[in-house]
């Protein structure tokens, strides 16, 4: 296995942190249902009844793929800086 060029900068990327929020949020949702049942009650009927279907949980999951993805397809100009740096350096 071969890491990337600028694996160092992991948690500079959009990808890493797109996915440890959507990671946190299913922590808490399965840890802690109270949290969730708390912020449920104020959700609108419509938008409850659009999401609690499998479509809406299978739209959810593919739409964080989808943005995970896209996100890593995006020039991050901070982690370029620093590579356009480490080569001015040498």
């Amino acid at each position: 296995m071969k890491l990337v060029d600028n694996w160092k900068d992991w948690w500079k990327m959009w990808t890493i942190r797109i996915n440890i929020i959507f990671g946190i949020l299913l922590t808490i949702l399965s840890q802690f249902p109270e949290v969730f049942m708390q912020l449920w009650v104020i959700v609108p009927d419509q938008i409850k009844e659009s999401i609690m279907t499998t479509e809406g949980i299978t739209f959810a999951f593919i739409a964080a793929l989808v943005i995970s993805s896209v996100a890593r397809l995006i020039k991050q100009e901070k982690l370029h800086k620093k590579e356009s740096e480490d080569l001015e350096d040498k």
